[in-house]
């Protein structure tokens, strides 16, 4: 323990779960992107449109993030207390707001849209 009675151990976790938040939104965006560009999903053939996802240079940087974003969201449960962790997880709605500031009014409607189905007792963002 150090003199404020925080763990270095808490403080790492903390870090992680921040660097999670903004890694998961940052993922759905650059997904978003490489979605656009691809070729229509088409339900009669799902491995075609999962590769075709796949070969979309932006969807699949998105798809790394994420599944990185995801270690970290491990690493902060892990690390710090999970009242703690989920509470810095929650406002990942935040980020996402800052990360599409520039982006198109659709995008807006995304992010205001998307506040009711993200609520702070899911276990990630």
């Amino acid at each position: 323990m150090n003199v404020t009675g925080v763990s270095p151990a808490v403080g790492v976790g903390l870090i992680c779960a921040l660097l999670c938040a903004l890694g998961t939104n940052l993922a759905l965006l650059l997904k978003y992107k490489g979605a656009v560009a691809a070729p229509d999903v088409e339900m009669r053939h799902p491995l075609r449109s999962a590769v075709d996802l796949f070969r979309s240079k932006w969807w699949t940087i998105g798809w790394c993030v994420a599944v990185v974003a995801f270690a970290l969201h491990a690493a902060a449960l892990t690390l710090a207390p999970i009242s703690v962790g989920q509470a810095v997880l929650a406002g990942c709605l935040v980020f996402l707001a800052v990360l599409a500031e520039r982006s198109s009014a659709s995008t807006w409607a995304g992010v205001s849209g998307s506040g009711s189905a993200w609520s702070p007792s899911r276990s990630a963002c």
